[in-house]
């Protein structure tokens, strides 16, 4: 065999190996009214400061996290005009579907401003 048939062997192996380790977390994410956020974002935090994965939801509200090790996680869900979903997660499996996530409308108003002429 020569060296590009070794080489060729060795990126096929990997490709097909690579995904096989961790674990996917997936899930959809919706308003108060089922109705899915498109772009929201979701991150899985491993401690206090490391990014584990991220992802943005698809038009239809789901979203795929590829977690590189098994352990307890920090899922956080944010969307412009709702409130912050944050949730613990233990994974211990190749691959878990969390279900919907329920963002509800965010409570905070800006107060109205004042325009006065001079």
């Amino acid at each position: 065999m020569n060296k590009f048939g070794i080489l060729l062997t060795i990126v096929l192996f990997l490709a097909v190996c690579i995904p096989a380790f961790g674990t996917k977390v997936s899930g959809m994410v919706v308003d108060g009214n089922d109705i899915p956020l498109e772009y929201a974002n979701v991150c899985a935090m491993l401690g206090k400061r490391s990014i584990a994965a991220f992802a943005a939801t698809n038009s239809r509200g789901y979203f795929s996290l590829n977690l590189p090790d098994k352990g307890l996680f920090k899922i956080t869900v944010s969307f412009i005009g709702y409130d912050t979903y944050t949730d613990t997660l233990t994974v211990a499996e190749k691959e878990i579907d969390i279900g919907k996530i329920i963002l509800n409308p965010s409570s905070n108003e800006i107060s109205a401003a004042s325009i006065k002429e001079k």
